[in-house]
């Protein structure tokens, strides 16, 4: 019994998760902004990006899991300025990947969203080439 009551929490609590995640995209204020690679078709990005609440959600598709001590680094590029720092995070095996709650700079017209591979800890700018990248809508 006491198993049983241990799998009800945990799941009571993923069923949250999922209902606050679902709440988040079906925002009427949500824009979906699709991060792709040129050089290859399989990986993408979903950025689910609300102005309103400055706050983003990643879902990653066929992202291969970096190597040991490195991590996928989100930047958010401002019109004329330079790349600003995001979340670090990496993908499952099956190279799925989601983050959410993440902090949108303010005061900054975004024009697009990137993400490179980096240290597992973040960079203050980009080391590596950009592996995915798309425009940010206009609210």
């Amino acid at each position: 019994l006491a198993g049983m009551q241990t799998q009800l929490v945990l799941s009571e609590s993923q069923l949250a998760a999922r209902e606050a995640t679902l709440n988040a995209i079906l925002d009427s204020a949500l824009q979906l902004n699709n991060l792709t690679s040129t050089n290859n078709p399989e990986p993408r990005i979903q950025l689910f990006y609300n102005p309103a609440k400055r706050s983003a959600i990643v879902h990653a598709f066929h992202l291969k899991p970096t190597g040991p001590g490195r991590a996928y680094q989100l930047w958010f590029i401002p019109k004329g300025g330079k790349p600003v720092p995001s979340v670090v995070f990496n993908s499952e095996p099956d190279g799925h990947a989601l983050v959410q709650k993440i902090e949108v700079p303010a005061g900054l017209d975004l024009t697009n969203a990137a993400i490179t591979e980096e240290p597992s800890s973040g960079s203050a700018q980009p080391t590596s080439a950009v592996l995915l990248v798309g425009p940010m809508q206009k609210s």
